[in-house]
């Protein structure tokens, strides 16, 4: 049985989340309560690198006047910042040599977070920052090729990266450097309130071909999630939110919780639900699970069966509508897959529940994969014919091949 839940905007939380390479991980107070600067050490840079940082400024009485810089020493006054971005007032602006401006107006809104990313170039002294609110994936041009501080306008290196405010305060968070940048594949939930959402796309949905792969590699973290739902479960993957005569579900992979009420220990899922979202049908594997061991699971849909992989190799197959293969068990309840308009999400469906642990290398297929094709899916070699989307998972915007892009909340990046 599915629940539906109150609206996203009543109760989606956005933290931090940046990608991660050479970093200085944690996060920086600037206040004028603070003497002087916060700082953080990064890796010795030089030539042209990039440096990106979650940003959250905080109006006082009087405001905010506040932001973040990129320094060669030790920050102990303004002269001593090299590149910088700041909250000023009612805009965002950047130094350009002896003064602050930005190239367009940039309203930003006190207790929101936002992305910055600064690109710098050492052999000519010059930087340019970028902006988006933390949930979105759109970028805006504060500056480009903007000179250092005049006082810094010859440094050779940049090795620091701080937070300041005059006025009000700012919480900068996860501040990472990278000149040549091997992104991390994988992403850590923290089962509370982490998750990626895609946008609905047709090729998500079963019924646009009649057919639908989706592949992932799981890593639990526990057996024992804290954010259940139903019997004790967690939805982790799938397309669906909603219930009854508006409800939107479609498919979703499930693994259950130890101490659930259906003795389902260690068991993992995928099922398909007509839109209402009320019981559905599918496969599913009963093995023991280990904590922090990788599982790799691909779901094979056609117009009337399920298939459920592990590592490879088939475990289950189910019909879901009658007349279907009798190799495959009797559906349990017929179900019809309708095309419907909710996002994908990994992490979690609905926010009914959340997973604890890491998830990587989504992959969809408009297609079903053959047997042959998902073993050799396992050991790497991933088929091409039918490839609808792919999220390797390595940064806040999750890029999706062909793919519509997603954004992740609150997650962290791991090599």
């Amino acid at each position: 049985m599915r629940r539906s839940i109150t609206s996203l905007a009543s109760i989606l939380v956005l933290f931090c989340c940046a990608r991660r390479d050479v970093s200085a991980q944690g996060c920086l107070t600037g206040s004028p309560a603070i003497p002087g600067f916060q700082m953080s050490l990064l890796d010795k840079e030089t030539g042209q690198f990039t440096f990106e940082v979650d940003a959250t400024p905080k109006a006082d009485q009087n405001g905010v006047d506040a932001g973040v810089t990129l320094a060669t020493a030790r920050l102990s006054q303004f002269n001593d910042m090299a590149a910088t971005v700041r909250f000023s007032r009612t805009s965002v602006d950047m130094r350009d040599g002896s003064s602050y401006r930005a190239d367009r107006s940039i309203a930003f809104t006190p207790g929101l977070t936002y992305h910055i990313r600064m690109v710098a170039n050492l052999s000519n002294h010059q930087y340019s920052a970028y902006i988006r609110p933390s949930n979105s994936a759109t970028e805006t041009t504060v500056g480009e090729n903007y000179a250092f501080r005049t006082e810094q306008a010859n440094v050779s290196s940049l090795n620091i990266w701080g937070a300041f405010a005059d006025i009000g305060s700012i919480t900068a968070c996860n501040g990472v450097a990278y000149s040549s940048y091997q992104p991390p594949r994988l992403i850590q939930l923290d089962g509370v309130k982490d998750f990626v959402e895609i946008p609905d796309h047709d090729a998500f949905s079963v019924n646009t071909t009649g057919e639908l792969t989706v592949s992932a590699w799981v890593r639990p973290d526990t057996l024992s999630f804290s954010k259940i739902e139903g019997s004790g479960y967690v939805d982790f993957l799938g397309k669906g939110e909603g219930s009854g005569t508006t409800g939107q579900q479609e498919w979703c992979f499930r693994i259950y919780s130890q101490g659930n009420s259906e003795n389902r220990q260690n068991r993992i899922s995928f099922y398909v639900f007509s839109p209402d979202g009320h019981l559905g049908n599918g496969s599913y594997v009963q093995d023991p699970v280990t904590v922090g061991q990788w599982i790799h699971l691909v779901a094979v849909v056609n117009s009337r069966s399920t298939y459920l992989y592990k590592n490879g190799v088939l475990r289950d197959c189910d019909n879901y509508r009658p007349n279907g293969p009798s190799t495959c068990n009797p559906p349990f309840v017929t179900v019809t897959p309708t095309n419907g308009t909710a996002p994908l999400r990994i992490g979690t469906t609905d926010f009914s529940s959340f997973f604890q642990g890491s998830i990587k290398e989504v992959r969809l297929w408009s297609r079903a994969l053959s047997t042959s094709e998902v073993s050799a899916l396992y050991n790497g070699s991933v088929p091409s014919n039918g490839l609808v989307a792919e999220y390797a998972l390595y940064g806040d915007v999750v890029p999706g091949g062909s793919g519509p892009n997603g954004l992740a909340f609150g997650a962290r990046w791991l090599p």
